[in-house]
């Protein structure tokens, strides 16, 4: 249930390499998730996680980034997406729910997630739970769909 992060990484670098332009983009998003935010201002969603939007573009819709934050014994709410997304887990540790399955995940971690499979994590540790999301195209609010 997991994959490397360097085939995460050989993976985005890959799909980069056929549209990209040189020019500098504003950390921060277009307003993709609940509300739009200030740039790198950290967001608590009805996701029941807080959320840093590292990119998030329009003007670049191959993929976004997302630094997310689960506080300790807080279980985030279930969902799909209409995207792929990855965890590349910082910190902590969680139990992961993804599909019928479930496992343990901690820092060093990557999960992948396949587009429309149902996911939620707990943080079952003594501390937050961090992770980076990845979302190829970019997470929009539309994406999403609660399955609470």
């Amino acid at each position: 249930m997991t994959e490397t992060t360097d085939t995460l990484s050989a993976s985005l670098l890959a799909l980069l390499k056929n549209n990209m332009t040189a020019q500098l983009l504003p950390g921060g998003s277009s307003g993709s998730r609940n509300v739009p935010q200030e740039p790198l201002a950290e967001e608590l969603t009805s996701e029941r996680l807080h959320v840093v939007e590292y990119f998030n573009h329009e003007q670049t819709p191959a993929f976004s980034l997302a630094r997310c934050r689960v506080p300790v014994g807080v279980t985030t709410e279930k969902h799909n997406l209409t995207v792929a997304e990855w965890y590349v887990v910082e910190s902590g540790q969680g139990l992961m729910y993804l599909g019928q399955a479930e496992f343990e995940v901690k820092g060093g971690d990557t999960v992948q997630i396949p587009v429309g499979t149902a996911q939620h994590i707990t943080n079952n540790g003594a501390e937050d739970l961090v992770f980076f999301s990845v979302c190829m195209p970019r997470f929009e609010w539309d994406t999403y769909q609660s399955l609470e």
